[in-house]
């Protein structure tokens, strides 16, 4: 299992982050996903099929560049 902590800066609400949340937890081999609206840091476990590359490309396809 691979793990990864990663910041959304650019989040201004809670609903932000349960929508990102919920789109993360679609992923085939999503394990974990947790975001903190306070933070706004996201904490995310996988294994195969998904990768960090698919995670990378659905937040950039929703507008978010992760700073990691």
């Amino acid at each position: 299992m691979q793990s990864k902590t990663f910041s959304l800066p650019m989040l201004h609400s809670e609903a932000q982050v349960r929508d990102i949340e919920n789109r993360l937890r679609a992923i085939p081999g999503m394990k974990l996903v947790q975001g903190h609206p306070e933070t706004k840091l996201f904490t995310i476990e996988w294994t195969e099929p998904a990768s960090w590359d698919n995670v990378w490309k659905l937040l950039e396809g929703m507008g978010y560049t992760p700073d990691d």
